[in-house]
């Protein structure tokens, strides 16, 4: 047996979703106005709204690379030769695989659940994360799959890479090494 590993670069998305009382919406959507866009307040909204932490959700959080046509990997040796250089669309996607698997689906349906939501994220580059594993032969590209994610609002869709799989088995990733940088965040209110 041997060691591998597939690198993931690209962009990621960081993102939190909190559901706010009716009172932290209307602070909010002043602050908000015509703009649409409360990513100037940055970490500031903690000040704006009592016991309120923009990283402690109350909904749901996830932190995964964004599906577009920046996302590539590497598969290299333990000793970090590479063998490898791919792209997303040179691997299944696990539902062609496996007729159970489905597709995350992160949800802001205000109208919907009539509650308000925040969704703050952030949009960085750069190395995501690694997945180490074992094999006894170096892995083909059509061994390798992956999951995807959606994050629905009313706005639209942003569609992220949820996990990989080898061979069927899902990859232990790590984000220990990840290497990024920011470059753009986005904050808004939605009520029903």
């Amino acid at each position: 047996m041997a060691s591998y590993k597939i690198s993931v670069f690209g962009y990621e998305i960081d993102a939190t979703c909190h559901e706010l009382n009716d009172e932290q919406a209307e602070i909010l959507l002043k602050e908000q106005g015509d703009n649409q866009d409360l990513s100037h307040l940055g970490y500031d909204i903690e000040t704006k709204l009592k016991d309120f932490y923009l990283f402690q959700d109350n909904a749901w959080s996830v932190n995964r690379p964004l599906i577009n046509e920046g996302l590539h990997f590497t598969l290299s040796r333990e000793d970090a030769e590479v063998i490898k250089q791919f792209s997303l669309n040179e691997i299944p996607n696990q539902v062609e695989i496996d007729t159970n698997a489905k597709q995350r689906k992160l949800l802001i349906l205000p109208g919907k659940s009539k509650k308000n939501y925040l969704l703050y994220y952030e949009i960085n580059k750069g190395e995501l994360f690694e997945c180490s594993f074992e094999s006894a032969e170096p892995p083909r590209l059509e061994d390798i799959s992956y999951s995807t994610g959606k994050i629905q609002h009313p706005d639209g869709n942003l569609i992220f890479l949820d996990q990989l799989f080898l061979q069927g088995k899902e990859l232990t990733c790590s984000y220990d090494n990840n290497e990024v940088s920011g470059k753009s965040s986005f904050m808004k209110v939605w009520r029903p």
